[in-house]
């Protein structure tokens, strides 16, 4: 965790709280809790949904083979919008990488870990919530994920975290792209260079989104 700026060192002081999260089961099969990743403020955040064995072992998301891709695509993102745009909107010069989940259970693969059941997305939501108020983006990238705040039939108090998340979110553009994982794997596959299309259309995204802001 690097370059928060000194305005936000209380803020992030207070959610390092969650370093020694117990609220769901899985504090009970971690090694670390992967709380964020790069730097705060940000333009645009990354969210994906859980760590893998790698991130782990380390105590930051997307840091594996998946993480590199990920950053690939950032650097490649970055590239195309110096060319077209304003240097300032780059993401590489700033954006945070996140999970829903912030915890492994018992890692399978070095792509991934078990999905997270409902109750335990439920379980990380404040801690995502407030962390997108800290970050405050001006776009969020779901990675490999269709909702930032997946429906849970088991919960009653599911509109709540509409009205609480729609305080600050209603206003950030929300977009998605393939998960590193799902390309690596149809990668191993169908062969790297039969992948390519489909890694520069998630690039696209990104860059699209960036235009529209």
């Amino acid at each position: 965790m690097q370059f928060t700026t000194q305005q936000h060192q209380p803020q992030i002081k207070e959610h390092n709280r969650y370093l020694d999260c117990e609220n769901c089961a899985r504090s009970n099969t971690r090694n670390k809790v992967c709380l964020w990743r790069n730097q705060i403020p940000a333009g645009i955040l990354f969210i994906g949904e859980f760590p893998d064995m790698i991130e782990d072992q380390i105590g930051q998301p997307f840091v594996g083979i998946a993480g590199a891709m990920l950053d690939e695509m950032i650097a490649a993102v970055s590239v195309q919008v110096r060319r077209d745009f304003e240097d300032q909107l780059a993401p590489e010069n700033h954006h945070l990488i996140t999970n829903i989940k912030t915890c492994v259970t018992t890692a399978v693969s070095c792509y991934g870990d078990e999905p997270p059941t409902d109750e335990e997305r439920e379980a990380c939501l404040p801690r995502l919530l407030e962390l997108i108020k800290i970050v405050n983006p001006q776009l969020i990238v779901l990675v490999g994920i269709d909702q930032l705040i997946p429906k849970i039939a088991t919960n009653t108090d599911y509109e709540h975290w509409y009205k609480l998340s729609g305080k600050f979110l209603k206003d950030i553009p929300i977009i998605q792209i393939d998960s590193p994982q799902k390309l690596m794997e149809l990668s191993e596959q169908v062969g790297k260079e039969s992948i390519v299309p489909l890694y520069r259309v998630q690039v696209s995204k990104i860059v699209n989104a960036i235009r529209d802001l």
